[in-house]
């Protein structure tokens, strides 16, 4: 069936369901059809039968009327071809919710909508849902829906072909024309409102306030289309036909009945729907009101600069607290009452040198005025030392402004008026201080802000726009302003002449002031005495020289008190110490010079000094770290102690390093530059300059190595950058000290990591087999690899990233070689072919056939022009590299031929073989020139040095030898590997020689005296000296098992040895010997006092656990034991060996209880969680934590929460997770 006879199939099902719940919407035609109508059916109205839950697919429909409807439906598609697609997709998306789309369904005809079960509720669902409905849309509806019925019951009694006479076909086909177009008109007006009630709300809305859609305009088209159909049918009216118009027309009278009944439904449902609809309408007020708090809190992030109560909490505290002795005279000063009590008196202005407590009486003030609920408050404290933040005339008013905003939010529209549009670009354009200005004039007259104070301290310390600012007092009319200052012209000429002011000048009220002071000595020395516990009369001693020394000023006594109360000055010398401090503030810190000068460590206290004299802004201790290399190696607290004993001239407040008082700043400036900055303050910045480029040097290098160690589980898992990147890299690694906050608090103890990074830049992983070969580009730039997965590779040598992957081979490819131009790439394979790529393009150039067996070394002339392949064939050939022709075949070893090379001239070829020894041959006439015999086993490599004198050879007897080149003769044997020597290359100058082992080390030997003078740890992809490391085995570690308890792990080695170590401490308990061959497995057992360990000799042994004791050996497996495990409850012991069985003993008398057979394989045990591939740490089967490729574990065991790696460098390494993560 096509897809309009399922919409008409929708249709009809739907009014059918909407009948059976009572909510059928057809209605009788009001017009004079109704009297045309014939008596009633036989049959009952379509749709009115009960439907089952799961009704069968219906019958076809008629011809006739599926005919009419489907061309109702074309011509309404080809008319408003968008309109019936949104319907299609409404449609599907009722019916199919989950299921395919409307495309997929259109395509699959066995997929129909008449299968489906249609309810009322879904209709209503369709046309009733949304909120609001125009009213004319409602009543149109409920006129097409009976309509709908109506004519198409009519269609099979007007239209039926055998019931038509000659006489009326041409009036029949008219008439169906007319009723096709009728029924296309009520499809598309249905199809219509289907799409209104699937938009949301706000679209409904606009379209019915706008009349878009007009619904009474296309109501009347369908009625004109009902009266065209009522005039052809009047014509072709006959008696039968009014007969069964009668008919119809009753069973319309009695659907509009029912539509009554539903329509009572209808209306409780609108009351449902509006109440819905108010609930929805409160739903979008409050997303309004989140949406417009989300937006206020981004207004004030972004006008933040600093907080000014937090500013007043940190001044408090490094001052040491604020007493009400020390300000409570300021508050009863007639001043300051006129101030407060005088409308138009506009400005307080607080004038005094440094150090006479302004700062402090301004927080007393403010504390004070804050009582008063009815003052809008809001204060800002000036520091010339905080940088543009703390010293600006915009950012004054920006923290103003904050804090006003912030406790009335109302307030925050005056400043959105501009933000919402501009953003942050407000308060960075260089317009910035002209938009603050008018956004705080404009505030400061609202209502709310009426008797406002505002409170700036320590003007003299806005060296920014300090001139506008001051403008801006004296000529905002609409609050009251607090100011501080020290008595500075360009602040006396703002203030001085303004008629509103008045003013509090400190050295006018010496008394009141010096009274205050000696309140703050005297609560000093009070604390002072609980501290050093001095006797009363060296208290009164204290109490005096201070107040007859302080002259009024706080700093001073502040500044002696803090002297006087570190800890290196004992009580007894107190007095003595006191008499030490000069009167005055210049003259105390003069003093303090001259005791850093007769310092040991004056070098590093002018550094620090200087440091601090010349940067912009305070700097924190890490800063400080960098920019003296002195300080470096020291701890934080460490640091802090030298600060501290820089004279009292510096502290440190939330490891931030700043003057004591800016007036401490101005005396080093003044006074003391030329010994503080001896060479100029440019000098000083240079070296900073110096020290900060070399800490980023540092910072830059240290995250390429972090970036390269992990570039691979940051292009698969970049989230583990946070995890397994910084867990796994150096102690010591920039990187990861800065982002150390950062690192996953679910593992409790952490793995122990090398130091530093070490010779590995860089793990390439991609290929899927065994890396046989690596070789470099001539210009370093690529790298390029031959894998055990039949592949080249080509990296960038810098990036890591894959270049190129070279696929063609059908085995192994043993060998790879750049040309010394590096636009080549040859590589040998076990496939006995060597094939010439382009290195750039990937495309494979030639493939050299000629070999009987597997290639195993391939090597380019120096010219490029020949290629040089050694074979198990026991041949060498060599091959024009232009042509692929085979130049020569060198014949001559007895066996496989593992290494070849060119000397640099190009005349002269070397081979290495399994029969131990070396050839040179002629390059040319293929001649064997020298052979050289000396290895006790296979020559694995050979190398020419530079100059072709001398010819170095690596052998699987362990050692190197270095020989004339020219007479064959043995120069020297370098001794020092405990296994197979692989590799051997010259250094350029060929005074070194570098060979790398199977024991795990690169050597480095100094050719001219044969010794070994540097061993450097290979960075092999199975070694790692990480984590908790424990060291003792001399193979790989094959199996690792905690205790029952956690606190002993056993780990059984390829050394034929288990040990047993302490878990906590990792020192090895017991080394248990007696295995004859590698140990594959261990277990405790359940109660911890034994250990038993199975064996590639065949055979379990039963370990005391506690005195390395061996209680039994067990040999009745015909192979390898490759696992064992206890029961549960500890009686038995199960074995699974290499010969395919599984054996179930008594694990007290190791006496086999049974044997089981019918493995097809060898049985395995995998007792750790790591994931298929051994990359990932898994957590009930959810991966966790990526392991680099130095970390990943032949062996892998967990107790609780704990988790034991083997590797194959032989280090068992321990991590802890924490419980129940």
């Amino acid at each position: 069936m096509g897809t309009p006879s399922k919409i008409t199939s929708y249709f009809r099902r739907l009014k059918a369901r909407m009948r059976k719940s009572g909510s059928a919407t057809s209605s009788a035609p009001s017009s004079g059809l109704a009297k045309l109508a014939p008596g009633p059916s036989p049959q009952p109205p379509p749709g009115t039968a009960c439907l089952p839950p799961a009704e069968p697919k219906p019958a076809t429909l008629p011809s006739l009327q599926e005919k009419i409807w489907n061309q109702a439906y074309n011509d309404a598609a080809s008319e408003e071809p968008k309109l019936v697609k949104r319907f299609k997709e409404i449609i599907f998306s009722e019916l199919h919710p989950k299921g395919p789309s409307v495309e997929s369904t259109d395509r699959v005809e066995d997929t129909e909508i008449t299968d489906q079960n249609i309810t009322s509720s879904q209709m209503l669902e369709l046309l009733t849902n949304p909120i609001t409905e125009a009213l004319s849309n409602r009543e149109g509806i409920q006129y097409v829906l009976g309509r709908t019925e109506w004519y198409w019951n009519l269609v099979s009694l007007l239209l039926d072909e055998n019931k038509a006479d000659e006489a009326t076909v041409s009036l029949r086909d008219t008439m169906e024309k007319n009723i096709t177009q009728l029924f296309q008109r009520l499809l598309v007006y249905q199809m219509r409102s289907a799409c209104l009630y699937h938009r949301n709300a706000g679209a409904t809305l606009v379209r019915d306030t706008f009349k878009i859609d007009n619904w009474p305009e296309q109501l009347g088209s369908i009625k004109e289309a009902e009266e065209t159909v009522r005039r052809d049918m009047e014509q072709y009216n006959n008696q039968k036909i009014q007969k069964k118009f009668q008919t119809l027309n009753d069973t319309t009278f009695a659907l509009h009945e029912s539509l009554q009944s539903i329509f009572a439904v209808a209306n409780d449902q609108a009351e449902y729907l509006r109440n819905i609809h108010e609930a929805v309408q409160d739903q979008t007020n409050q997303h309004g009101k989140n949406n417009e708090d989300e937006k206020n809190k981004q207004c004030l992030s972004d006008l933040y600069v600093t907080d000014p109560q937090d500013d007043k909490e940190i001044i408090e505290a490094k001052k040491g607290g604020l007493l009400k002795g020390s300000y409570q005279w300021v508050l009863e000063h007639k001043d300051f009452q006129r101030f407060r009590n005088e409308k138009d008196t506009r400005i307080l202005w607080i004038k005094g040198d440094p150090g006479k407590g302004k700062t402090m009486l301004l927080c007393g003030m403010i504390d004070a005025l804050a009582l008063d609920q009815s003052t809008p408050l809001s204060y800002f404290f000036c520091q010339a030392t905080g940088g543009d933040k703390l010293n600006s005339a915009t950012s004054v008013l920006r923290g103003l402004i904050y804090y006003l905003a912030r406790r009335n939010l109302q307030l925050v529209k005056y400043v959105r008026e501009k933000h919402d549009y501009m953003g942050t670009k407000l308060f960075d354009s260089n317009a910035a201080w002209h938009q603050i200005r008018k956004i705080a004039s404009a505030m400061l007259k609202d209502p709310s802000l009426e008797n406002a104070i505002l409170i700036v301290d320590a003007l003299d310390e806005c060296s920014v726009g300090r001139q506008d600012l001051l403008d801006f007092i004296t000529e905002t009319s609409s609050a009251k302003w607090i100011v501080s200052s020290r008595g500075w012209q360009d602040i006396e000429q703002h203030l001085g002449d303004t008629q509103q002011k008045v003013k509090i000048h400190l050295e006018m009220n010496q008394d009141s002031v010096s009274q205050a002071v000696e309140h703050y000595i005297q609560n000093k020395v009070d604390g002072m005495e609980r501290k050093k516990r001095f006797g009363g009369e060296a208290k009164q001693a204290i109490l005096e020289h201070l107040k007859k020394n302080s002259g009024g000023t706080f700093l001073w006594a502040s500044l002696v008190c803090e002297e006087l109360s570190k800890p290196h000055v004992q009580k007894r010398h107190i007095l003595k110490q006191l008499q030490k401090f000069p009167a005055g503030l210049n003259p105390l810190y003069r003093r303090m010079l001259e005791d850093i000068n007769q310092s040991e460590d004056k070098e590093l206290y002018n550094d620090i000094l200087a440091r601090a004299l010349v940067v912009y802004r305070p700097i924190t201790l890490k800063e400080l770290r960098v920019l003296i290399v002195d300080l470096g190696a020291l701890e934080d607290e460490e640091i802090k102690e030298v600060i501290n004993s820089c004279g009292s001239l510096l502290a440190t407040h939330n490891d931030v390093v700043s003057f004591v008082h800016q007036s401490a700043k101005d005396y080093l400036l003044s006074e003391a530059l030329g010994e503080i900055v001896p060479f100029g303050i440019e000098d000083q910045h240079q070296r900073i300059l110096e020290n900060a480029s070399t800490h980023l040097q540092d910072i830059v290098r240290d995250a390429r190595r972090f970036l390269l160690f992990n570039s691979r589980v940051i292009e698969i898992a970049p989230l583990q950058v946070y995890d397994s990147a910084l867990i796994f890299s150096p102690t010591n690694s920039l990187i990861k000290k800065i982002f150390s906050h950062e690192e996953p608090d679910w593992i409790k103890t952490k793995p122990r990591v090398e130091a530093t990074w070490d010779a590995c830049l860089q793990t390439l992983e991609g290929h899927g087999g065994g890396v046989k070969s690596v070789v470099f580009s001539d210009d370093g730039q690529r790298l390029a690899s031959g894998s055990e997965d039949n592949t080249v590779k080509i990296w960038d040598a810098t990036s890591g990233a894959c270049l190129q992957t070279l696929e063609g081979h059908d085995h192994y490819v043993f060998s790879v070689v750049f040309s010394k131009d590096g636009q080549r790439l040859a590589s040998g394979c076990w496939d006995l072919t060597v094939k010439i790529w382009d290195a750039t393009s990937g495309a494979c150039l030639q493939t050299l056939e000629g070999h009987d067996d597997r290639v195993m070394s391939v090597v380019f002339s120096t010219d490029g022009q020949r290629l040089a392949s050694g074979s198990r064939d026991k041949t060498i050939k060599i091959w024009d590299a232009t042509s692929g022709a085979c130049l020569q075949t060198l014949e001559g070893h007895y066996d496989d031929v593992t290494s070849v090379v060119f000397s640099s001239d190009g005349q002269r070829l070397a081979s290495g073989s399994d029969d131990e020894k070396v050839k040179i041959w002629d390059a040319t006439s293929g001649a064997c020139l020298q052979t050289l015999e000396g290895h006790g086993n296979p020559v694995m490599s050979v190398v020419f040095s530079h100059d072709g004198q001398r010819l170095a050879s690596g052998s699987w007897d362990k050692t190197i030898k270095i020989w004339d080149a020219t007479s064959g003769a043995c120069l020297q044997t370098l001794e020092g590997h405990y296994d197979d020597v692989t590799s051997v290359v010259f250094s350029i100058d060929g005074q070194r020689l570098v060979s790398g082992s199977k024991d795990n080390t690169v050597k480095i030997w100094d050719v001219t005296s044969g010794s070994d003078d540097e061993t450097v740890k290979i960075w092999d992809v199975t070694s790692g000296a990480y984590l908790q490391t424990l060291e003792g085995h001399d193979d790989w570690v094959t199996s690792v098992a905690f205790s029952m308890d956690g606190q002993r792990l056993a780990s059984g080695s390829d050394d034929k040895t288990v040990k047993i170590w302490d878990a906590t401490s990792g020192a090895c308990l017991q080394t248990l010997e007696g295995h004859d061959g590698d140990v594959t497995s261990v277990v405790f057992s359940i109660d911890g006092e034994r250990l038993v360990s199975g064996s590639k000799d065949h055979t379990i042994k039963i370990w005391d656990a506690t005195s390395g004791a061996c209680l039994q050996t067990l040999e009745d497996h015909d192979a390898g034991v490759s696992s064992v495990a206890f029961s549960i409850d500890g009686q038995r012991l199960a074995s699974g060996s290499d010969d395919k069985t599984v054996k179930i003993r008594d694990a007290t008398s190791g006496a086999c209880l049974h044997t089981l057979e019918g493995h097809d394989h060898a049985v395995r045990s995998y007792i750790y969680s790591l994931s298929d591939d051994e990359v990932w740490i898994m957590e009930n089967g959810q991966r966790v934590l990526w392991l680099p490729p130095s970390y990943r574990p032949w062996d892998l065991a967990i107790a609780d929460s704990r988790l034991a790696l083997g590797t194959s460098s032989g280090r068992v390494a321990i991590m802890a997770f924490r419980s129940g993560d």
